[in-house]
């Protein structure tokens, strides 16, 4: 007998489109948007899906959109561990050589072996010694810059995805100018940028400072809320769908315990569904005393700190 999965997930990006909720509009936005050759920075708090929407954005980016928006490729470069150039070269390389496509990946692996002929050593090298590079911070700038320039040239059509952006304001060595040279200047108009961030002002002073290298550089955009009924009916879906039907006064009551936010939303729903037994249905008593309320009126959830308590039975 086949057994239901929690269908909630919570503890990373999503990338099942099934999944990700609400934001087709938004990602062909975005997509044409890079496609004419215009570099995007995203903007959104913390765990409200950024990562999860570049996901869908890959799916968009890959359609034809007609005449002069052939598909795109994407490599995505999560920069959430960079604290200095060699940091930032083991990122590009981590993308360049993991990444999901077949074809991809190979051109990337001929691209950085050409490269490590040309410069004389290994790449990894440099990426496995952050802390005390072989190297002379100038060595290192040229290294990424050639790296850039090779990741340029693995597609005719390319969108490059710098993730947590933010990160590359305290790096030391000038990343800003090294990535406006390899991928802002000639030979890489068919190259777009996107930048997330999820710290907004710091994001906007590297874009909005007219010292910075690249300043003025792309249009900045706001990760949308996901609407209300978009987010009913995909809980309503994912229960139903597992044998653990909820009707809309308790999937209500859940969204205002979470004020609809997407990572708390689906931690508080996969407890739910994790404390409803098989066949039987997440319920409490509401605030009216009945059906009103039929799945976290028994919750107390503390965003900030990230703990859900349980106070009452969640089934019937």
């Amino acid at each position: 007998m086949a057994t239901a999965l929690n269908p909630f997930i919570w503890d990373r990006p999503l990338d099942d489109p099934s999944k990700i909720i609400g934001m087709e509009a938004f990602a062909n936005q975005v997509a044409l948007t890079l496609k004419g050759q215009t570099n995007v920075a995203l903007f959104g708090p913390r765990d409200t899906g950024k990562t999860t929407f570049t996901n869908q954005l890959t799916l968009e980016l890959a359609k034809d959109h007609g005449a002069g928006a052939p598909p795109f490729d994407v490599v995505k470069v999560n920069l959430q561990r960079v604290v200095s150039i060699p940091g930032f070269i083991g990122c590009v390389y981590d993308a360049m050589t993991s990444h999901p496509t077949k074809g991809l990946r190979r051109a990337a692996q001929r691209q950085l072996g050409a490269l490590e002929k040309e410069i004389g050593f290994d790449i990894k090298v440099i990426k496995g010694s952050v802390k005390s590079s072989a190297l002379s911070p100038a060595q290192d700038g040229e290294t990424l810059h050639s790296q850039l320039v090779a990741l340029r040239s693995l597609s005719e059509h390319l969108v490059v995805v710098f993730d947590e952006f933010q990160r590359l304001r305290h790096c030391p060595g000038d990343p800003l100018a090294i990535i406006r040279s390899a991928l802002m200047s000639s030979g890489s108009n068919h190259v777009s940028l996107l930048f997330t961030g999820s710290i907004r002002n710091a994001v906007k002073m590297m874009l909005e400072n007219s010292h910075e290298p690249i300043f003025g550089e792309a249009a900045e955009m706001q990760l949308p809320a996901i609407s209300r009924a978009d987010f009913l009916e995909y809980l309503d879906f994912q229960f139903q769908s597992t044998g653990k039907g909820a009707d809309e006064a308790a999937l209500n009551h859940l969204l205002n315990a979470t004020r609809a936010h997407p990572r708390s939303t689906q931690q508080l729903a996969w407890e739910c569904w994790a404390n409803t037994p098989a066949g039987r249905r997440p319920v409490t008593g509401g605030p009216e005393g009945g059906r009103c309320s039929r799945i976290a009126h028994g919750l107390i959830w503390a965003p900030r700190r990230g703990q859900l308590h349980f106070t009452l039975p969640l089934f019937a």
